[in-house]
C-alpha cells in the first residue's frame, strides 16, 4: 500500500473515511494504448435491465385501485414501491403498497399461479418481517380474481 492511498477508517480532510472501494483496471493487451481501452469501455453498450413488464392482472388491480382513490376507500397507490431485503442476494418487491382511507398500510401481491416455491417462501418471509402491515396476495385468472393470503379482515377493500 503506497503512503497516500486512503485507508479505511482514516481522514481525508474532515472526512472520516468508512471504506474504500478499489477500482479494476481492464486488461491491455500488448501495444495498445491505455486511452483507447479506456474509450472501448465507455463506448461499449452496457447492459442494463429495463422496467419490468407488467402483468395483465398487475394493470387491471392497479385500474381497480385507481377507481377505489376516486371514492374515496384508498388514500395513496405505489406499484413496486419498495425492495426488501431479505438475505444476501436475495430480495422482493411487492407489487403494490397501498394506504386504505382509515391509514392503514397494506402490501399486496398479485400472481397469475404461484409457479415457484422461491416466490412463496419471499412472501411468507416479508410478512413475518413486516408484521405491522397488513398483506394481500391475489391471484388472477382467466378474468378472475381468488385470494391467496390476507391478514386480518381490513384488506378486504382491495379485493375486486
Amino acid at each position: 500500500m503506497k503512503r497516500d492511498e486512503p485507508v479505511a477508517g482514516g481522514m481525508i480532510g474532515t472526512a472520516r473515511i468508512i471504506g474504500v472501494k478499489q477500482a479494476r483496471l481492464p486488461d491491455v493487451p500488448k501495444g495498445k494504448p491505455l486511452a483507447q481501452v479506456f474509450a472501448e469501455e465507455e463506448t461499449a453498450p452496457k447492459t442494463q435491465r429495463g422496467p419490468r413488464k407488467r402483468s395483465a392482472g398487475e394493470l387491471r388491480y392497479e385500474e381497480f385501485l385507481t377507481a377505489m382513490q376516486l371514492v374515496g376507500k384508498v388514500q395513496f397507490i405505489e406499484s413496486e414501491a419498495w425492495k426488501i431485503v431479505l438475505a444476501d442476494r436475495t430480495t422482493y418487491r411487492p407489487d403494490f403498497f397501498v394506504v386504505l382511507a382509515d391509514g392503514t398500510p397494506c402490501m399486496v401481491e398479485i400472481k397469475g399461479f404461484w409457479t415457484w416455491d422461491d416466490s412463496r417462501v419471499k412472501f411468507k418471509v416479508a410478512r413475518e418481517m413486516f408484521p405491522c402491515y397488513r398483506w394481500l396476495c391475489l391471484e388472477y385468472k382467466a378474468g378472475k380474481w381468488r385470494i391467496l393470503f390476507k391478514t386480518g379482515l381490513e384488506p378486504l377493500d382491495l379485493v375486486p
